[in-house]
């Protein structure tokens, strides 16, 4: 476990390795960019019944880095909530006097195992021994003298990284992001952007998506298992109820809406609906109307929030699938990870999710779900933001009640509704950035 010769330096980092993966890494790269440290020890947590393990960090840390072998020594600890056993594990280990001097980031680690660390190493090296903690609320580092690293601005603007970094340090992999050049409804959501949201025709927008459009496509969930289904769906009484509200009852800023849907891809014909041929096999149906569908569902409004990011963020030198993207899609084992839209500021994930929801308990979950989702890949560093269909109103009291939850979580999200849609872009980079 001990390692190798290490590099002839007599200055090693120690590092102690937490369930924080994105602080276990920021750290030793701070210290190996900016003070040349090129030995490493890792302090962990050993995977046993009264604890869980944290060497598969360490070891994912050391690969990201590129360490060599003989750079990095492993350390494990038995029990990181028991003093004396800490200290008898640094004792057994045998590799301080190889060292003149020592610097160790305390952050993370429980407290006992910070304290034990901290004072056997500051015993031992005396005045060759410092500290720092990494403040993941500010972005800086923090030394034992008081000095702070950067003193104006923060780490971010320091180190860059892309998303499938932030993925593998969690032992996900990235499977797909989508980007604007595949998009196929520039057109559409150019009309939606111009007719539905400039134009304040966002409610009766909502309310026709909700009313016929949804009752005729949304309800049934294996619409398009057969196409002989979607047609017997569209016979039925009820169904052809809501058919005739929607050729009779749309209106004019709608229907030009659906018709500038891609023509190979139209749900409707004149203002009727589109009804599927007796010939037309289940590939071709999805072709024509599934993607269409689902764009209009809800897919919509988060390609426009996309749309109106998109520029601002290139301008700021991030880059699109790599620092920024839209329906992010990994997975870890058989585990799925998917974010509706992410941005890494600098090493910060900013996870957003979209809705065109409205009600409050929907949107409530949905809250919890991006906070979470957020911190299993950013941290505590992430940071979730919410864009939803609730008026001002219900914004505010969504925001009131996930924060009183927990205390810290007031500033890990940020809520949005339907009135902030016409600025989101303007009003998303001013709070990330």
């Amino acid at each position: 476990m001990v390692g190798k010769t290490l590099v002839h330096d007599k200055k090693a980092l120690v590092l102690l390795i937490g369930t924080n993966p994105l602080a276990n890494y920021i750290i030793p790269l701070y210290f190996k960019t900016f003070h040349r440290y090129k030995n490493f020890v890792f302090i962990f947590s050993e995977d046993n019944q009264e604890q869980k393990g944290t060497q598969a960090y360490a070891e994912r840390v050391k690969q990201l880095l590129h360490l060599s072998p003989n750079q990095v020594l492993f350390v494990p600890l038995k029990d990181i909530g028991n003093v004396q056993q800490i200290i008898e594990d640094l004792d057994t280990i045998g590799i301080w006097e190889k060292f003149d001097e020592v610097h160790l980031n305390y952050k993370p680690g429980t407290k006992p195992m910070v304290v034990a660390i901290y004072n056997y190493l500051k015993n031992l090296y005396k005045d060759r021994f410092s500290a720092s903690y990494l403040d993941t609320r500010r972005f800086k580092l923090v030394y034992d003298n008081g000095d702070i690293f950067p003193v104006i601005g923060d780490l971010r603007n320091y180190f860059f990284l892309e998303i499938k970094t932030l993925l593998r340090l969690s032992f996900y992999e990235k499977l797909k992001v989508e980007s604007w050049e595949e998009f196929e409804f520039k057109e559409t959501l150019e009309a939606i952007k111009n007719l539905v949201i400039e134009e304040k025709r966002i409610d009766e927008f909502l309310s026709w998506l909700e009313n016929p459009f949804r009752k005729i496509f949304k309800a049934d969930k294996d619409l398009f298992k057969t196409a002989k289904r979607f047609k017997d769906h569209l016979k039925k009484p009820e169904i052809k109820e809501y058919i005739e509200k929607l050729e009779l009852s749309t209106p004019d800023f709608i229907w030009k809406v659906l018709e500038s849907l891609p023509e190979e891809k139209k749900l409707t014909v004149g203002k009727t609906l589109w009804i599927p041929p007796e010939n037309l096999g289940k590939d071709a149906l999805k072709r024509r109307v599934k993607d269409s569908i689902e764009f209009l569902d809800g897919l919509w409004l988060e390609w426009y929030v996309y749309r109106e990011l998109k520029d601002k963020l290139e301008d700021l030198g991030l880059k699109e699938k790599l620092q920024f993207g839209l329906s992010l899609k990994a997975q870890k084992d058989s585990k799925p990870f998917e974010l509706d839209l992410f941005i890494v500021n600098g090493y910060q994930l900013i996870g957003i999710s979209i809705t065109t929801e409205d009600r409050s308990n929907v949107c409530k979950l949905k809250g919890f779900e991006i906070i979470h989702r957020v911190k299993q890949i950013g941290g505590e560093e992430g940071r979730a933001f919410l864009i939803t269909g609730l008026s001002k109103e219900k914004v505010k009291e969504i925001q009131k009640d996930l924060s009183f939850i927990d205390g810290s979580l007031e500033s890990k999200i940020v809520i949005y509704g339907k009135d902030d849609w016409e600025e989101i872009g303007i009003k998303l980079i001013d709070e990330i950035f």
